[in-house]
Formats: C-alpha cells, structure tokens, sequence
C-alpha cells in the first residue's frame, strides 16, 4: 500500500496517482506492515489499528529504511578518476622515457669506447710497421755504407799498391839516372798521373773541394801515400793524413752519400 502525502489516502501498491487528490505517488516509499498481524499502517501511527501493537519504534525504523531504500544514492563527479589516470599515465610515460634515453646512453658509451679501442690497435699497428720499416731501412743503408766503404778500401789498396810501384821505380831510375833529363821528366809524369789518380779519387770519393785539392802539390800528394802505404793504413787513413794538413779540402771519410749524422761523427773524429 503507498499513502497519499497530500490527502493520507491509502492507495494499492501499483498505484501511480493518488485516487482521492490526483497527487503522484511515483516516488512515494509503501506503507509500513505491522510486525504482528502484518497489515499495513500509517508512518504517523504509535499503534496497529488492526491489532493493537505498539508500532512507534518499529515503525519508524522501518519508515527510516524504506525511505533510505527509496532514495537514491547521488552520482559521483567521474572527473578526479580522469584526472588520476592521466597523472598514472604521465608517470608511466615519463619512466619509459627515462629507461630508453638510459639505455641510448649506455649504447652510445660502448659503441664510443669500441671505436677508441679499434682506433688504438690501429694506431698501434701503424706504429709497429713503421718501426719495422725504418729498421729495414736502417739495415739497407749499413749494408750500402758498408759495401761502399770496401770498394773504396780496395781501390785506396790498388792506388797505393800502384803508386808504391811507381814510387818505386821511380826512386830507382832517379838513382840509376840521376843526371839524365829524360827520366827525370819522365819520373815527373808519372807522379803528376798519380797525383791526378789521387785528387779525382778525393773529389769523387770524399766529396772533398775540388779547388783545394788542385791546390795540393803532386809531389806532396806522392809522399802522403807513399807514409799512409808504410803505415797500413787504408784510403781512409790516407784522406784523413791530407784532410790534417789541408782542411780547406773538406770533404767526409764516407763520401757524398753520408748522412749528416755520419757527417758530424767525421767531423768529430777529425777535430
């Protein structure tokens, strides 16, 4: 049963409309029962009109319960859950963000110190074939400056050996023919051919000043050969007699093809 607000009216419980005023029972709770003979009775009622019952706790609990039940719950305002997913979002965003430029990071730090070690062994490698390379190159020229010294230890040999014999044989014709003109000039040629052998084999050999050397009496030139001879000494001791008392002629004991390092050790040596 539903009671009419405006008239107290009892109206069925399908009712929509008060039958006595018109007045709208849609949102109006049912009429409470009594607990004891189950009939229904008014919310104002203290007892049953039907069987006596005391009705003023129970029905206003009961009046209390359906009113609640009849209301209905308002609506909750749906923009904090909006809210409160987007900052989740922003958050989640924000970590993966972080974790990739991390591991960007990390990838670039290895791929840097992978092309640094690469470019190391490189550098180390260059470095080993040039060290290498320049011991070779070492090795050629000592082995060149070497040959170079025996040929021209040989050639000072054969020149002295040749000059000796001319020495030689001219100290004996002077001696047999003092007094005569023809071997004395004779004797004179061939020391000016030795001195000529022995100058070219100066300015070629030596890199010594072809003026300086010109300068150099042919006879004096014969006499330093012939002591370098007795002495055994080779055709580098024999440069050295003529470097000592002709300095001007300059020149170096290893010829043109000495480095200026060789040329400083020369240099000591003769001073």
């Amino acid at each position: 049963m539903r009671q009419c607000p405006n008239c107290d009216t009892r109206n069925t419980k399908t009712a929509q409309f008060c039958v006595s005023c018109g007045t709208s029972l849609q949102n109006q709770p049912e009429m409470p029962t009594c607990p004891k003979c189950g009939q229904p009775v008014s919310a104002k009622s203290r007892f049953c009109e039907h069987c006596g019952y005391q009705l003023s706790t129970t029905t206003s609990q009961a009046t209390a319960s359906q009113g609640r039940s009849g209301r209905k719950s308002p609506k909750r305002p749906v923009w904090p859950k909006v809210v409160a997913g987007l900052v989740v979002g922003l958050i989640i965003a924000m970590a993966a963000f972080g974790w990739l430029m991390y591991r960007r990071t990390q990838i670039n730090t290895q791929n840097e110190q992978r092309v640094a070690q690469e470019q190391s062994s490189k550098a180390q490698q260059a470095s080993a074939e040039r060290l290498k390379a320049a011991k070779a190159s070492s090795a050629a020229e000592r082995e060149s400056n070497s040959r170079a010294t025996s040929s021209r230890q040989e050639s000072l040999a054969e020149s002295a050996s040749s000059s000796a014999a001319a020495e030689s044989s001219k100290q004996a014709e002077s001696s047999r023919k003092a007094d005569s003109d023809s071997v004395s000039a004779a004797s004179s040629e061939s020391a000016a051919t030795m001195a000529k052998s022995l100058r070219r084999m100066l300015v070629d050999d030596f890199d010594c000043d072809q003026a300086a050397v010109a300068a150099i009496p042919d006879k004096v030139l014969a006499d330093m050969l012939l002591a370098s001879s007795k002495a055994g000494e080779d055709i580098g001791g024999f440069y050295n007699r003529v470097k000592a008392r002709y300095p001007k002629i300059g020149g170096n004991v290893l010829g043109p093809d000495a480095t200026s390092s060789d040329q400083n050790v020369d240099a000591d040596s003769g001073s």
